[in-house]
């Protein structure tokens, strides 16, 4: 899937690949595969995906306690 990351000013056109593990076996081989900025540093924010936009944002959890959203 095409997809542009932005770090501050700067854009880099990527392609990802989204896997759909079916089995166990390939369940926890996924486990092992590093993410691109890394689970532990994804693990501190909140993910939000602005469909409209096409946007996923990375926000910081008292960001996301912001939003109203219910």
């Amino acid at each position: 899937m095409p997809a542009t990351l932005t770090l501050d000013a700067r854009s880099f056109a990527v392609t990802l690949r989204i896997l759909t593990p079916q089995t166990p076996r390939r369940q926890r081989t996924l486990r092992r595969i590093p993410s691109l900025l890394g689970r532990d540093i994804l693990s501190r924010f909140v993910l939000f995906m602005e469909e409209r936009s096409q946007r996923v944002l990375l926000l910081e959890p008292h960001e996301a306690d912001a939003l109203s959203l219910t």
